[in-house]
């Protein structure tokens, strides 16, 4: 029973260790994330700034065929470029949107969050392992008990003490000792749930 215990206990330790591993290995990654998106955003808004340069320029032109002919081929033209630089502008703006919500929605977010995420598992991990080393010490001293118990009852088989029955104290002990383990059981799956 003991041995049975002591697994389910090693088992459930490791499950939780190997839980906050896998979360503090995954802040690596959010953070190229987070790298990578400042890039993007910046490729954006050079791309926006180079359009919107560009469709001024054309604008320029533009105004300019249409203020200078006096015929209507040319005023034509100027017609013509104007609207695909007020079309072209709209792409300009998306861009500038797009990139804004790569930086103020995603990057600013995952690194708030990630920042929070460290902060709540480091507090995790350190409320986990200080009940952890209670609840070890508890079931050694609750084994321990059980041991001096079993020793005593396969010494003198049908003896008693003063309260009573070594015997009926042995199952009433294990009987705590396997609560205590259920209650470890839960204790720690609860932990990996947080």
């Amino acid at each position: 029973m003991a041995n049975d215990a002591s697994k389910q206990f090693s088992q459930l330790s490791h499950d939780f260790s190997r839980v906050v591993e896998e979360l503090k290995g995954s802040s690596p990654l959010i953070e190229d994330v987070v790298s990578r998106g400042g890039k993007l955003q910046r490729h954006f808004d050079a791309t926006s700034s180079a359009l919107l340069g560009f469709l001024e320029a054309v604008q320029k032109l533009a105004d300019n065929a249409g203020a200078a002919s006096a015929y209507g081929g040319a005023s034509d033209l100027g017609t013509c470029m104007t609207k695909i630089a007020l079309r072209h502008r709209t792409i300009a703006e998306q861009y500038t949107a797009l990139s804004n919500t790569i930086g103020e929605e995603v990057c600013k977010n995952l690194v708030t969050r990630m920042e929070l995420r460290r902060k709540t598992l480091a507090a995790l991990e350190k409320e986990h392992d200080k009940d952890f080393r209670k609840w070890k010490v508890d079931l050694k001293k609750r084994n321990d008990n059980n041991l001096k118990l079993a020793t005593k009852a396969t010494g003198k088989k049908k003896s008693t003490d003063k309260s009573g029955n070594i015997q009926e104290k042995l199952e009433e002990s294990l009987e705590d000792s396997v609560e205590l383990y259920e209650d470890f059981q839960a204790f720690e799956q609860g932990s990996l749930r947080k």
